[in-house]
């Protein structure tokens, strides 16, 4: 339902803003939909398949594998899941995370210092590369699937000069930190615990206002550019720390390691219930839906079924998914926080 406010002409700018901020922070409300309610279910049942099927399924070294195999998912598609909330999408992030993953291959050394500099310098690349996408968006008024689509090939040519081939390394130190059950729940639990924090701020609102309606967020005087800007900047970060990540993960670099997260964050998006139209959707279903996902493969890799059989169930997932999300007709009502 589009957002829509009643502010009297007369107000300043600044009393506009507050009282808009004021109405959408009285409908934070918690929004119990069927595709929340189903990516929910189908995780349940995953997670009982697996076991069931796997001996040893809820050992502690199995459940790292599977926190540290959907990690790199859950944060490339975290950025792409603000993108998606102001009605855009970012075909660029499997590139920005492969950029991230050949610089750090080739330029971190070992050395605390080193390592520390070379992460600061690869999420403002990943956050440069945002940038670009916004500013391709904002001032070319281009549309943002074609926008991306031009900038992940330009990526995609960054990172083969910067790699033609597989290789590189990274420090040890760097691979055992990061790739330890330790470092992997600490980094999910800072998602969600900053999720927490940023749906309470104003730009969190902002950016479901504008998925929800430009128009009327326009009116009441928020700066729309500025809101789209952030949140393709904030995708480009999130897609640099899924590349630092997968290099921890291989101990090298690889020119095309980030391309299937492309399509992916976007399932992951979709399956944890975002609307595709934006306005819509939360980072617990995001954390959902990149669960969902991997633990998908991980029992068709069990199972010995083909990797072919693997994409046509991914793409039968996400088709549900988007049907499920365009559905508007089966709601559950909403319950007040």
């Amino acid at each position: 339902m589009p957002l829509r406010w009643k502010i009297s002409s007369g107000y300043p700018l600044v009393r506009k803003r507050r009282c808009a901020m004021k109405h959408l922070a009285n409908r934070r409300e918690v929004q119990w939909n069927l595709p929340a309610l189903i990516s929910g279910a189908v995780l349940v049942v995953l997670v009982v398949v697996n076991a069931s099927v796997q001996p040893g399924y809820f050992s502690s070294f199995n459940l790292t594998s599977v926190l540290t195999g959907a990690l790199p998912l859950i944060l490339i598609a975290a950025g792409q899941f603000f993108v998606i909330l102001t009605g855009g999408i970012d075909l660029s992030v499997g590139a920005v995370a492969t950029v991230a993953n050949v610089v750090a291959a080739v330029m971190m050394k070992s050395g605390v210092a080193s390592t520390v500099s070379i992460t600061v310098l690869v999420v403002a690349i990943g956050l440069a590369c945002g940038l670009l996408n916004g500013l391709g968006v904002v001032l070319g008024r281009i549309q943002p699937l074609l926008v991306t689509l031009a900038t992940m090939s330009i990526f995609e040519g960054v990172a083969l000069l910067v790699l033609p081939t597989p290789g590189g390394v990274v420090p040890t130190g760097f691979s055992t930190v990061l790739t330890g059950t330790t470092a992997a729940v600490v980094i999910l639990i800072g998602l969600v615990a900053g999720w927490v924090w940023f749906q309470r701020t104003p730009l969190a609102l902002q950016l479901m206002a504008v998925g929800s309606d430009e128009a009327a967020a326009q009116m009441n005087g928020m700066n729309v550019p500025f809101v789209k800007v952030a949140a393709y900047v904030l995708s480009g970060g999130f897609a640099s720390l899924c590349g630092l990540y997968l290099a921890a993960q291989i101990s090298s670099g690889d020119p095309t390691i980030g391309l299937p997260y492309t399509l992916l964050s976007i399932a992951a998006v979709v399956i944890g219930g975002a609307r595709l139209a934006g306005g819509k959707g939360t980072l617990w279903g995001v954390v959902a839906g990149g669960f969902i996902l991997s633990m998908l493969n991980s029992l068709i890799f069990f199972l010995g079924v083909s990797s072919y059989y693997k994409d046509l169930v991914q793409g039968l997932i996400l088709l549900v998914a988007v049907a499920i999300t365009t559905y508007r007709g089966v709601r559950l009502k909403y319950f007040t926080l």
